[in-house]
């Protein structure tokens, strides 16, 4: 049902402006570029451009006003918004017609691939659009498919997929893999646990910060590689299968 058009289309039809999982308010301090960087061990490339520079790209845009709170905040390097439901597509270029110098929206459906250059993108932002494409028919090759695209489209040194989703660690990073090796495509990822919004819940939400790993280091021949793993304040090591932690870094 989540993975097809047709039902989206038909609920934009009638549905107002809708945040998934959480807004941007609720996500603003891990989207600060102290947090995108300031905890990596590795010394990127080039910097993380500032708010008014960087590119971001996000996936699944919906008709939710995250995009247009991120540009009230200074984002204004450019948002590019994408969803495959050409209904909600129509309806916010209508909606943020007079800003179109920071913001535009397009119709793609990811699973197929992006249609941007190598390199375009600073920051990609993915709010519960992961999940969805997980509940369709051809779930793995499809998400697959959007994690290698991401990184392409992502630039080399400090290029961050900025992950959004209700799943845990246990079920989310082995489609950030390859061949069972979560540095193939990531030089590092930080995942962060985020109190739901509905105030009935005790349920997490988990954002997973995954830095393009740099060119210069190659992709892991094993896929048993000890994983630096900050739980309370304390490291240990731990093999990839078993990743838990609210704060887990590759590297």
């Amino acid at each position: 049902m989540y993975g097809k058009p047709e039902y989206w289309n038909e609920r934009y039809r009638v549905s107002g402006s809708y945040d998934w999982l959480q807004t941007y308010s609720s996500l603003r301090n891990l989207l600060s570029l102290e947090s995108l960087m300031g905890t990596s061990k590795l010394k990127p490339l080039s910097p993380f451009p500032s708010h008014e520079k960087c590119r971001v790209l996000i996936l699944g845009c919906g008709n939710s006003s995250f995009a247009f709170d991120m540009l009230k905040d200074g984002w204004k390097g450019h948002i590019t918004n994408v969803d495959f439901s050409s209904t909600v597509i129509q309806q916010m270029k209508q909606k943020y017609v007079g800003y179109s110098d920071f913001l535009d929206f397009r119709c793609v459906d990811i699973t197929k691939g992006l249609p941007f250059a190598d390199k375009t993108f600073d920051l990609i932002i993915c709010k519960a659009t992961f999940d969805c494409v997980l509940t369709s028919a051809a779930s793995i090759s499809s998400i697959k498919k959007v994690v290698e695209e991401s990184s392409r489209v992502l630039k080399n040194g400090h290029g961050i997929l900025f992950l959004v989703s209700h799943g845990n660690p246990d079920s989310r990073v082995v489609f950030l893999e390859r061949d069972s090796d979560l540095s193939y495509y990531w030089g590092e990822v930080n995942i962060h646990t985020v109190a739901r919004r509905s105030a009935s819940s005790t349920k997490n939400d988990y954002v997973y910060v995954c830095r393009k790993r740099l060119d210069d280091i190659p992709p892991l021949k094993s896929p048993h590689q000890a994983f630096s793993c900050k739980t309370n304040g304390s490291d240990t090591h731990k093999p990839d299968t078993s990743l838990k932690s609210s704060n887990t870094r590759v590297g």
